[in-house]
């Protein structure tokens, strides 16, 4: 599982590789956003979005300037992934909070972050979760998704399991990868709502096609162990090979523990 301050990180700085180089204000920047939230990554992630900074800062800077609030959250990303030098999370939270305060969803759940996370400001998780709802109320799938976690693992509100799932519940349906192996989780074990494995396999089928390394996996102990499907031997080693070629050590294990190393 990763730390929830690398899976912030990861999702602010992905995403960007299919930006056109050298694109300026007058450019479409809502495909900016859409491709800065629809991927999810670790370092490879923050690699691409450094790239693609050093073209594209000058015009989110200016863009900022004129207190638009999406060159503000792109601006914020820069900061936080220190494109002009060392990381800067203060000045990437005063970014995110001028775009948050204009009703911007994006920025408005990535104030939450930082708040949950310590992030350029103080830690207060009863604040993140706050800012998360002003940003799911709006729809926002990321926002959604971290409700759901912070009900499950009771941070800034009183742990509910069928409150989480609700919220991951939400998030899945509008195709965010996490949500959707959170949700198969809570059906595959019961969690906050009745315990369905099938639907569970389903659920982590449509996370996996995405590229998300622990539905993969979590479809992988599946076929491996007939847990709401047939066993499946075959599937059971190219799903967790795929989540082990991500850097997903819990899947290698999961290979070696089947005997699933070689054909």
């Amino acid at each position: 599982m990763r730390h929830r301050w690398q899976v912030f990180f990861a999702w602010v700085c992905v995403g960007f590789a299919a930006i056109p180089v050298g694109c300026g204000p007058g450019d479409d920047l809502d495909a900016d956003l859409k491709q800065a939230r629809s991927a999810f990554g670790g370092q490879k992630g923050k690699a691409d979005f450094v790239y693609r900074a050093g073209f594209r800062q000058e015009a989110w800077e200016a863009l900022a300037k004129k207190g638009d609030p999406k060159g503000q959250y792109l601006s914020a990303l820069c900061r936080l992934a220190g494109t002009d030098g060392d990381p800067a999370p203060a000045a990437a939270y005063d970014l995110f909070q001028k775009a948050a305060n204009q009703g911007f969803p994006p920025a408005q759940t990535a104030v939450g972050l930082c708040h949950e996370n310590g992030a350029g400001v103080e830690v207060d998780k009863v604040a993140a979760v706050g800012w998360y709802r002003k940003a799911a109320a709006s729809g926002d799938a990321w926002a959604e998704h971290h409700l759901g976690i912070c009900y499950r693992e009771g941070v800034g509100v009183e742990k509910d399991l069928a409150t989480a799932a609700q919220w991951e519940l939400r998030a899945a349906k509008q195709g965010l990868a996490q949500a959707q192996t959170a949700i198969g989780y809570a059906l595959e074990k019961g969690l906050g709502v009745p315990m369905d494995e099938a639907a569970a396999v389903e659920w982590y089928r449509k996370a996996a096609a995405q590229g998300d390394d622990v539905g993969q996996m979590n479809l992988g102990v599946c076929a491996a162990q007939g847990v709401g499907m047939t066993k499946d031997l075959n599937e059971a080693r190219a799903q967790l090979r795929k989540a082990a070629g991500q850097g997903n050590q819990l899947a290698a294990r999961y290979l070696r523990q089947f005997g699933l190393e070689r054909e």
